[in-house]
């Protein structure tokens, strides 16, 4: 058998939990992998999914699990990290200058390095599933990202910007990659939930991220462009639904949003259900990328704000001009409103996207091939 262990995903976040489900459906024709889940979550999670879990029994330098015919734990779903065979990064988000703070040392990032050195010790293939980073200016992610590549197999970036920011910084150009994000061949399943709630309506997607990651004036014009959307969509009577796409930030800014509209609220979803509403909307308003995603990828016209070149980039990509431009509050919400309103306009946009999605999902079945090719 062999055991791939899944790092930097997880069940709260739809869009860490939609890529988990991305790669075990992608693997669904195997029956000789066992995948290994890291990070939080609950049993029922884990076992809904068939996934392993990590122990150690390590005590000073001796491992007690060497003790016990290895049988015995593959039976129970618990694996060792001597027994990874590939360990897949799909943290999507999470290395460059916006993790790097004034708090952040080095010694934090050794650790991180340290984590990588064990595995490849016992001969465990790492790989970067594609994803942000960057940019690397400040000197602390410049130092973590280069002593990662150094270990890493194969580093895939998920977007030009990310893609030259590594180009930058590292020559070994062998194993550095570019592909989009491989949520967008995920087809999910119909779940179990009442249709008119959800189909042929505005999807409203919050994320906490614009009002902790950005600036003061970009939080409160986040805040006001919402409140001035929903009043817009209010007079003009279109159907409206709130999306929570991850936890109680969101749900938090949704509450306060919808006090005196009392719009429905999809709260506590799975992946594969959150991404099968997205696809039945009329339109997408999504401050969360895994919205965006869904919403490209699945042709329904889509907007969203950003926080991140992440979103420009995908965007870019889908060749969309949706990014909001909080310079001119009414002029975005015209412009939603409009093609809300024409429906042979919104006909146009459906028929680019299938158009574009179609070569964006080419290009993921192209990086599954090249991982498949690295195993």
């Amino acid at each position: 058998m062999i055991n791939i262990q899944i790092d930097n995903t997880g069940f709260v976040n739809k869009g860490a939990e939609l890529m988990l489900l991305a790669i075990i459906n992608n693997f669904s024709d195997r029956n000789d992998i066992n995948f290994v889940y890291k990070g939080v979550s609950t049993f029922q999670d884990k076992s809904s999914l068939g996934l392993h879990s990590l122990m150690s029994l390590q005590r000073y330098k001796f491992d007690f699990s060497r003790l016990f015919p290895k049988s015995r734990f593959n039976n129970l779903g618990i694996q060792f990290e001597r027994d990874i065979n590939f360990i897949f990064d799909a943290g999507g988000f999470h290395i460059g200058d916006q993790w790097v703070s004034e708090q952040t040392t080095k010694d934090f990032f050794d650790k991180k390095i340290s984590y990588y050195r064990r595995y490849k010790k016992n001969g465990t293939k790492i790989i970067f599933l594609p994803q942000a980073v960057g940019p690397f200016k400040k000197e602390l992610s410049r130092y973590y990202f280069t002593k990662l590549f150094d270990i890493v197999d194969l580093f895939i970036a998920r977007d030009n910007v990310s893609y030259n920011a590594c180009k930058e910084i590292v020559t070994d150009n062998e194993k550095l990659y570019l592909f989009p994000d491989f949520t967008n061949i995920y087809d999910p399943k119909k779940p179990d939930i009442d249709d008119e709630l959800f189909t042929d309506k505005v999807c409203v997607i919050p994320n906490s991220k614009m009002i902790t990651h950005t600036s003061s004036k970009s939080k409160k014009d986040y805040i006001v462009f919402l409140n001035e959307f929903l009043k817009k969509c209010h007079e003009c009577k279109f159907d409206l639904f709130f999306l929570n796409h991850e936890g109680k930030g969101d749900l938090e800014i949704i509450r306060n949003l919808n006090q005196q509209y009392n719009y429905p609220v999809l709260n506590g979803l799975s992946a594969n259900d959150v991404k099968y509403v997205i696809g039945r909307s009329r339109l997408v308003l999504s401050s969360r990328f895994h919205g965006v995603v869904s919403g490209l990828s699945q042709n329904v016209p889509t907007f969203c704000t950003s926080w991140s070149h992440k979103y420009e980039e995908l965007m870019n990509e889908y060749e969309m001009n949706g990014i909001i431009d909080f310079s001119d509050i009414d002029g975005a919400i015209s412009k939603i409103l409009t093609l809300l309103n024409n429906t042979k306009q919104i006909d146009e946009v459906v028929s680019h996207l299938e158009k574009r999605s179609a070569l964006e999902k080419k290009k993921t079945e192209q990086m599954w091939s090249l991982v498949k090719n690295n195993m």
